[in-house]
């Protein structure tokens, strides 16, 4: 009998799911560090999506867009450190 972990690895390649759930992952960890820096801005600082090497963050004030773009290069480092290397660039938006 097979472990779940060795089957899901290739249910998910098969599947083509696997950009689907880095993008999560990706999204999950910049939204973590948003919130670690910002507290209590979730309705404000929207991590909205990632694809093809960028992530975009969308910010309902322009204040939030101008600190967060002093982050900007602190969170493109820690994505790159926990192994999201195909990250490139950080795009933020003003919504």
């Amino acid at each position: 009998m097979d472990h779940i972990s060795s089957v899901l690895g290739k249910v998910v390649a098969k599947r083509g799911l696997k950009k689907h759930i880095r993008a999560s992952q990706v999204i999950c960890t910049a939204s973590r560090f948003v919130l670690e820096q910002f507290p209590g801005s979730q309705e404000e600082i929207y991590v909205q999506k990632f694809a093809h090497g960028t992530l975009e963050i969308t910010c309902a004030h322009a204040i939030y867009a101008q600190e967060l773009f002093a982050y900007q290069i602190e969170l493109l480092q820690k994505l790159q450190d926990q192994g999201y290397s195909d990250v490139s660039e950080i795009r933020i938006l003003r919504a």
